[in-house]
């Protein structure tokens, strides 16, 4: 590695590190003004209590996945960078799940009532969509993208041979390259079938506001798709990957308000 290569990897990292402290004090210099004029209300105190451990958490797990570059190593684990990318996806998710609740109430247009299914579907799309995070961070602390860059099939079939070649078995689901591909690419398809499905179950039964957000997060998932596709068939160039990796993160807000709209309206 020569010195200017250590020089732009420094600066993502120092960035990085400065935009997680700066998120901090914008949570808690408001919070401690706020608190001081008594307008937070105690319901929400406990929140943004929750929020302020959430991101200290966040800070200990990135340190932790950072120091497991520095030995035996040059990259980071790909379990530790697997972690800190679902516990930013949770946070991100809790955040926006409080933000909601402080907005105004919404008065929603239902053709017919919404059912426990409705509910158990979006729930199970921003399950589904956090789990993809974690696989997508596997994918990248292997360089899996790197390999198998060929779709629909992968070595020519639909489910390649050699998915579990490493032993325990278990192992081959975060580090076999071939198997942490595979999954997050039948993972992917799974989620986009469930909101074809759930889209096509709420959207007929509401003309308003819940229907454009079933609407949005299909549309949202179906161009994650297709983009995950092009950064695949491309062999990850850097842009593509990093627009991928921005669109999980909508995609994850776009189904946290939808389940937010679904609960609220039944």
């Amino acid at each position: 590695m020569s010195l200017d290569q250590f020089k732009r990897i420094f600066w993502w990292e120092w960035s990085h590190r400065a935009l997680g402290r700066l998120i901090g004090i914008a949570l808690v210099l408001p919070w401690i003004v706020f608190s001081l004029m008594g307008a937070i209300p105690k319901s929400l105190q406990l929140k943004l209590i929750v929020m302020l451990l959430l991101g200290g958490l966040q800070g200990v797990l990135g340190w932790y996945m950072v120091k497991s570059g520095l030995v035996d190593r040059v990259d980071v684990s790909q379990y530790r960078l697997a972690v800190q990318l679902l516990m930013a996806g949770f946070i991100f998710g809790f955040i926006l799940w409080v933000a909601l609740d402080l907005t105004p109430a919404r008065n929603f247009q239902l053709v017919l009532p919404l059912e426990t299914r409705d509910v158990v579907m979006a729930g199970a799309l921003v399950g589904l969509l956090l789990a993809q995070i974690g696989l997508g961070a596997l994918v990248a602390g292997l360089h899996a993208g790197l390999s198998h860059n060929t779709w629909p099939f992968m070595d020519g079939d639909f489910i390649p041979g050699g998915l579990f070649l490493l032993d325990p078995m278990i192992v081959n689901l975060f580090e076999n390259v071939l198997t942490v591909q595979f999954n997050h690419r039948m993972l992917a398809y799974v989620i986009l079938l469930l909101a074809f499905v759930h889209g096509f179950l709420v959207i007929r039964k509401s003309d308003g506001i819940i229907k454009s957000s079933a609407i949005i997060v299909l549309f949202t998932l179906l161009f994650q798709v297709v983009l995950g596709i092009a950064v695949l068939l491309l062999v990850v160039p850097f842009s593509l990957a990093f627009a991928h990796q921005a669109l999980a993160f909508i995609a994850l807000a776009a189904a946290v308000r939808h389940l937010y709209l679904i609960q609220s309206a039944r």
